[in-house]
């Protein structure tokens, strides 16, 4: 069976504030499965837990044995880049605040402004991240 090994206080101290304040997710599961793991669960164990392949499980603990906990954050993840930059983003804010009713007149607008195509859903997920509500 494959466990972690023992760990100093600082180091449980860093572990248990992962795991209970950190703002993402995985970060504090990934943190909750070393912690459990230090405490004697099984991969297998750990696994069911957290409804992950045993792999997944074996990856996070080997994250840990080698980079501590800059091997349990999240890493960047290279993906297709944002069709609205900023100053787009901030001309389609001022366009919802004009007529906060009226997302698809503000949406088309933008689009015949910058000449770009997108849809009706990237205008919302773009305006929930400027905290508009949609």
């Amino acid at each position: 069976m494959k466990f972690v090994q023992p760990v100093s206080d600082v180091e449980r101290a860093n572990l248990n504030e992962l795991y209970r304040n950190h703002p993402k997710h995985q970060v504090r599961r990934r943190a909750h499965a070393i912690l459990s793991s230090l405490e004697g669960f099984a991969v297998n164990d750990i696994s069911r837990l957290f409804n992950v392949d045993r792999n997944t499980v074996c990856t996070w603990l080997q994250l840990w044995e080698l980079k501590g906990v800059p091997g349990l954050l999240q890493r960047h993840r290279p993906g297709r880049p944002c069709i609205l930059v900023p100053v787009d983003v901030k001309r389609l804010a001022e366009l919802v605040k004009d007529e906060p009713r009226q997302i698809k007149v503000a949406s088309a607008r933008l689009a015949s402004e910058t000449g770009k195509s997108f849809s009706l859903r990237t205008v919302t997920r773009t305006l929930k991240k400027t905290e508009f509500d949609v």
